[in-house]
């Protein structure tokens, strides 16, 4: 277990890379200083710091360890707040990210409507990206949750996700481009027309744009085939 004042410590010696200077950003020794960054490295496991050099560095793990060091704290003040804010009768805030889809889809009123339903006193603010800044953003501790699609989104095992509904996405490619296109590459469909199934226009471009990265050219709904 990570001790909050020992992330402080070390992320204030990221920041300084100089254990006198980052002591007096703490109000600390610099014994207490080593020391608690020698505990720090005894629960990680590995070293942070390299001391080998007259110039101080970090290490591999000590990079990485940074920015988790730093999500970690963030996430712990938020809990905090959104404690603090209930016990005391405020209103507690969440961030939640959606894709276009979810809002195309009904999802996500019928989420707000429950949540006002079971949780009165906490504000939802909504944030509108593509599935894969989204899920970088709840890595990072910058939202609360996401929901949305996750078709071609990697989420760390820090997340914790829940599959709320599933949707069979097809694609249609006439044979010959095929043949004659790179098919590894989404590039070559931009020039397409899509033919989605939702019966409107709700759900277009929107999720060809959560999933291939970019807006149809031209659309075709079912209502207007012959």
């Amino acid at each position: 277990m990570f001790e909050p004042r020992h992330l402080k410590a070390y992320l204030a010696l990221v920041k300084c890379m100089h254990f006198g200077r980052a002591a007096e950003m703490l109000g600390i020794s610099q014994p207490t200083l080593s020391q608690q960054i020698r505990m720090l490295e005894e629960a990680v496991g590995a070293p942070l710091i390299n001391r080998s050099n007259r110039t101080m560095e970090l290490t591999p793990v000590g990079r990485v360890f940074a920015e988790d060091a730093q999500q970690i704290l963030t996430l712990m003040e938020r809990a905090k707040r959104n404690a603090e804010d209930i016990l005391s009768g405020e209103e507690a805030e969440v961030k939640l990210g959606v894709c276009p889809g979810t809002i195309s889809s009904g999802f996500l009123i019928n989420l707000l409507a429950e949540s006002r339903r079971r949780w009165p006193r906490i504000k939802v603010l909504t944030e509108v990206s593509p599935p894969t800044n989204l899920a970088a953003r709840l890595s990072k501790g910058q939202i609360d949750i996401y929901a949305g699609l996750t078709t071609g989104v990697d989420f760390p095992q820090t997340v914790t996700s829940q599959v709320i509904a599933e949707w069979d996405a097809v694609l249609a490619v006439p044979r010959s481009r095929l043949v004659l296109e790179e098919t590894t590459s989404p590039e070559f469909l931009k020039d397409e027309t899509f033919i989605y199934l939702e019966g409107g226009e709700a759900g277009y471009p929107h999720v060809v744009e959560s999933i291939l990265g970019f807006t149809p050219k031209s659309t075709l709904s079912t209502l207007k085939v012959v």
